[in-house]
Parts: structure tokens; C-alpha cells; sequence
């Protein structure tokens, strides 16, 4: 079986993230700081071959991914199964009012993420049943190629507790992921493996270090 080596790169800082909202799958822009990471991560991935570009559907993810496409000259195929979790009533709110109205299950998103089922939307398992099949799918389709895939923090930490069999209630233990990170994976012999998770450390003084479970900040 030849190796397919997938590289997910979580957006650029959006215009949530800097407001300190959650944007869930409300469709939201780079902000001006997420262009500028994405065009270093874009410097980065120049040296990499690769065959085919995949995106979330949401905007953050696709401007980003529009900044490798255009010096790759590929173009990107998108999939709603690719986004982040849909957080039904805590679209668009800030964290101090996710914190005021939603104490404890706000609480769970902070200390507890495995456990958390959003008001009027997704849990987090079921992020992980669509998302991690979905880069599956694109894997097996794409046998032998490297692949682009820009997606979202919490679908990229879900597929490493995927991947490295880490369960539900253990996954606040796995680190988030940078904006604009790298995360590298490969499929080989039947498996799925992590070589390298939420690498940022091209981006220098532009690096935003992102939020520690159990720490109040704006998610995605």
C-alpha cells in the first residue's frame, strides 16, 4: 500500500477570534492578522509538493486555503463535512456571555470538551463522526498523494484523539491548535498516524499561542 501523507492547516486568525466570540459555523473573514498568517503558512507549504487542496466551506478556512491554492495553482474542493463543530444558541456570543447564560455547559466547552453537546446543535462526538471519516474518505480517494486540508481547531483535535485512540473524556488533555498551525498525517499499512501536531513556529512574531482548556477565551 503506497503512503498518503495528508497536512491540515487550522485558519488564519478570524474576525471571531479577535472579538473574542465563538463563531461556530457562522461565516466569518480573516481578519487582517489571519491574512498575514496565512500568507507565511502559504510560504511555508511552497516547498511541498502536493496534489490536491481540500477546505471547510466556511470562509476563514477557504481564505486561507486561497493564499496556498494560488502559488500551488490548484484549485480547492470544498466540504461541509470539513467545519467546525455548529454551536447552535452560542453562534456569534462573546465568551463573557457564553460564561453568564451557559455557566456550566460553557464550563464543559472549557474544562470538559468531550462532553460537550451545544444548545440547539452539534456535540463533539458527533464533530468527530463526521469530520474524521470525511478526511478518511479523502485519503483513501487520494491513495498515494499528499493532500492539503484546511479546516478548524476542534475537528483537528478530534482526529488526533481519533487516530491515537484517546477517548472522549481524555481529549481536554490534547493540546488546541494554533491558528494558521500545521498538523501532518499519514495513512500506511492500514493505519492512521499524527507525525506532527499544530506546528506554528514559522510564523515567528506573528504566532497567537492558542487558549489552554480552562482558560475563558473565544473558540474557532
Amino acid at each position: 500500500m503506497k503512503k498518503t501523507t495528508v497536512y491540515l492547516m487550522r485558519h488564519g486568525q478570524s474576525e471571531s477570534n479577535l472579538a473574542k466570540c465563538f463563531a461556530g459555523q457562522m461565516n466569518v473573514h480573516l481578519s487582517e492578522l489571519g491574512h498575514k498568517q496565512a500568507e507565511v503558512t502559504s510560504e511555508y507549504l511552497k516547498t511541498i509538493p502536493v496534489d490536491v487542496i481540500y477546505s471547510s466551506d466556511l470562509y476563514r478556512a477557504y481564505e486561507t486555503a486561497q493564499h496556498t491554492a494560488e502559488k500551488k495553482g490548484l484549485p480547492i474542493h470544498t466540504s461541509p463535512k470539513l467545519r467546525e463543530i455548529f454551536a447552535g444558541e452560542w453562534e456569534g456570543k462573546s465568551t463573557a456571555e457564553l460564561a453568564e447564560k451557559y455557566g456550566e455547559g460553557y464550563d464543559a466547552w472549557k474544562y470538559n470538551i468531550g462532553a460537550v453537546q451545544t444548545p440547539g446543535g452539534e456535540s463533539v462526538k458527533q464533530v468527530m463522526e463526521r469530520f474524521v471519516p470525511e478526511v478518511e474518505r479523502i485519503m483513501r480517494e487520494n491513495e498515494g498523494k499528499t493532500i492539503f486540508i484546511f479546516c478548524h481547531a476542534t475537528p483537528i483535535r478530534l482526529l488526533r484523539a481519533a487516530w491515537e485512540g484517546v477517548p472522549l473524556e481524555n481529549v481536554k488533555d490534547i493540546p488546541r491548535v494554533a491558528n494558521s498551525s500545521v498538523t501532518h498525517g499519514e495513512y500506511s499499512d492500514g493505519a492512521f498516524r499524527i507525525v506532527q501536531y499544530s506546528y506554528a513556529d514559522f510564523l515567528g512574531d506573528l504566532k497567537v499561542e492558542p487558549p489552554r482548556d480552562g482558560v475563558k477565551e473565544g473558540a474557532k
